[in-house]
């Protein structure tokens, strides 16, 4: 399954590292599901999901995700316009900080969408990415770890 993003549109949206991830996660649930994008039975669960700490009430109050009693938290979240893709998503639920997910997620949408490698330039991305624990560095090559080459 190809989940396709856009990093700079996410960004946009919002700077908390948390909020990000719910973003991206709600791209996945719209391709997995995308008549019902339910994304979680409640806050909490979608916190225990994607083993995050705190989830900002600006996706709600901005209408990217809906709070609902009854239905859980649902997706209304869409990319406007895809520049990237990921394969794989256990990322989400990594019991790793926050900042490594969405770093790979940033890693991952220097990617072409056009391109099926699973890797990308290691001059892509400043030196500060490089220690990400779901991407390995080969000579100048960047290797996604968890994405299978196309």
């Amino acid at each position: 399954m190809i989940i396709q993003f856009n990093w700079y549109e996410i960004s946009q949206i919002s700077y908390i590292p948390e909020s990000q991830l719910i973003l991206a996660y709600c791209l996945f649930i719209n391709t997995l599901n995308p008549h019902e994008r339910k994304i979680a039975r409640s806050i909490n669960d979608l916190k225990r999901k994607l083993k995050i700490d705190n989830i900002s009430t600006s996706l709600i109050s901005r209408n990217y995700i809906l709070h609902h009693i009854r239905n859980g938290i649902i997706s209304n979240y869409t990319c406007a316009e895809p520049q990237g893709y990921f394969t794989n998503v256990t990322f989400f639920s990594a019991d790793v900080h926050v900042k490594h997910k969405t770093h790979y997620l940033y890693i991952l949408s220097q990617r072409p969408i056009s391109s099926k490698e699973n890797w990308i330039p290691s001059y892509y991305v400043d030196d500060k990415y490089h220690k990400n624990p779901f991407i390995t560095k080969i000579n100048d090559k960047l290797y996604f770890t968890l994405e299978k080459k196309i």
